[in-house]
């Protein structure tokens, strides 16, 4: 096996929390891209934390069409050039208040097992494009193209 197909492996192992026993079949469903889709292009913020009495921290996320930027209180993680690559595999997403849907499930980096989703979700009683960060446990973190005065979140499963 080469090392692309195990560092793919171990991204959709470990990454999604899916438990898969064959690692050649998994590593099969795995695309790439040499671009980001135009759906997860721009800047997403997120509220990441809430603590009584203090300050939100404002997490901002940018996308472009060769390079991920993630800047929190917590550190910088950037890439580009060579490191950024988008791997992409189709779930059965289903959240709470929803039917289920098909969505495309995107990877910045060979070594990142976080995954994002781009999606429309009611969000203060209006449709919105969101994107969706995948959680190793709990709910679904989910970015917005405004400045958020609150956390966002919903519960959903993938399969």
């Amino acid at each position: 096996m080469n090392t692309k197909t195990i560092i793919a492996t171990a991204l959709l192992t470990a990454g999604l929390g899916l438990g898969a026993t064959s690692t050649t079949a998994n590593a099969a469903f795995l695309k790439t891209r040499s671009s980001t889709p135009s759906s997860l292009r721009g800047t997403w913020y997120h509220i990441s934390r809430i603590s009584k009495g203090t300050k939100p921290d404002l997490e901002r996320i940018t996308i472009t069409k060769h390079s991920f930027l993630d800047k929190c209180t917590i550190g910088t993680t950037d890439i580009h050039g060579k490191m950024f690559t988008v791997q992409y595999h189709k779930y059965s997403y289903k959240f709470k208040g929803y039917a289920r849907k098909q969505l495309n499930t995107y990877m910045f980096s060979k070594i990142s097992s976080t995954g994002y989703v781009s999606t429309h979700l009611r969000i203060n009683g209006k449709y919105r494009h969101v994107m969706l960060q995948t959680p190793q446990q709990g709910p679904f973190s989910i970015y917005t193209k405004f400045k958020p005065a609150h956390q966002y979140t919903i519960t959903g499963s993938f399969k």
